[in-house]
């Protein structure tokens, strides 16, 4: 009797043990199917740039329906939704920026940009979500607490795993209909709108404009849907822009939505009447609108002018995106003697 219960039970093990192992390696990786299709397109491109492919990894619709009026909030039903709770610890600092629109010779339009950040690594991301548009956006993995003076190492699993959300913490980008978007700071009050819309944080916003927007009429029709929210005790505009040549800058003024048409902006209010100015005002902004006053540039030309008012010690990454052949040329860390090139059909692979 004896012997046939220490046989039952070896058997047992034999049988149960590499099952519990088993489900130990299958259940996550069902879980986590998608995101660890999309972490196996990765690439490292350079120094502190990554590349990735976006696949099916974003709900646009559930973002823009989940009311998030928080970083916070955002972050939860980013988290929840796609990590299964899973929350790092994360920190979101404020930063600077530039932006404008220009035309090549060539009669291409371009979208510049600089985002002002304390370095870390860079990822330039393809996204082509259900019902979406294809769209090219660039991202700071140190806002999830991944690269270098980060806890997180971008080459490692968990950093490979926090990078397939990133493509909601875009902040700059342009997608196939050529139009392209930036989020840019104000150091002003925060903005919380209350006409009884929908909310939005307006972080929010440059993802919703790429994935859903044809052009800045689209966007404009889009933002003026919801109730904007602002956080981290400021607030921002944004710089939109598309290959028809038109852009417009949006600020959220007294609680309304002002857009103005000018051709660039920096981290000032831009919109005339009380509040003009109000913000970071410097020299930037003049040099960028002398800049563009001398007529027609090209993509070097666009790139020169990011480094005349990139921030010496923190301009993260200049982008100049070509709105009509799906194109971005990216610097990083100030250094424009590297520039790296980048189509869709690169981003696609």
């Amino acid at each position: 009797m004896v012997v046939e219960i220490c046989l039952v039970f070896k058997l047992k093990k034999r049988i149960v043990l590499p099952i519990v192992y088993g489900l130990l390696i299958v259940v996550p990786a069902v879980m986590f199917f998608t995101q660890i299709r999309t972490m196996l397109t990765i690439k490292k491109a350079g120094d502190g740039l990554y590349t990735m492919r976006n696949i099916e990894c974003t709900d646009t619709q559930g973002m823009l329906d989940s009311g998030a009026a928080s970083v916070n909030d955002l972050l939860n039903w980013i988290f929840n939704r796609h990590l299964y709770g899973i929350r790092p610890q994360i920190e979101v600092e404020k930063y600077g920026c530039a932006a404008f629109s220009a035309v090549t010779p060539d009669g291409d339009h371009l979208f510049g940009r600089n985002f002002d950040y304390p370095e870390t690594d860079t990822v330039l991301l393809y996204s082509h979500p259900e019902d979406c548009y294809e769209s090219i956006g660039v991202a700071d993995l140190g806002i999830f607490g991944v690269g270098q003076n980060y806890p997180v190492s971008p080459d490692s699993p968990i950093g490979k795993l926090l990078m397939t959300v990133t493509p909601y913490a875009i902040v700059d980008g342009m997608n196939e209909k050529g139009v392209g978007a930036g989020i840019l700071e104000l150091a002003t009050e925060e903005i919380h709108q209350d006409n009884g819309k929908p909310d939005l944080l307006i972080f929010c916003a440059v993802r919703a404009v790429l994935d859903k927007c044809a052009s800045v009429d689209e966007a404009l029709k889009l933002l003026s849907s919801y109730d904007m929210h602002s956080d981290l005790g400021v607030t921002y505009h944004l710089f939109i822009t598309d290959k028809t040549g038109r852009y417009v800058v949006v600020e959220w003024l007294d609680g309304e939505m002002v857009t103005v048409e000018h051709p660039c902006c920096t981290n000032s209010v831009i919109a005339p009447g009380k509040h003009y100015g109000e913000g970071a005002p410097d020299e930037r902004l003049q040099t960028i609108e002398q800049s563009l006053d001398k007529g027609n540039v090209t993509e070097k030309d666009a790139m020169t002018i990011l480094g005349k008012v990139r921030n010496d010690t923190m301009t993260e990454w200049s982008c100049v995106y070509n709105l009509d052949d799906f194109t971005v040329d990216i610097c990083l860390d100030g250094d424009y003697s590297k520039v790296y090139t980048f189509s869709a059909d690169d981003l696609r692979k």
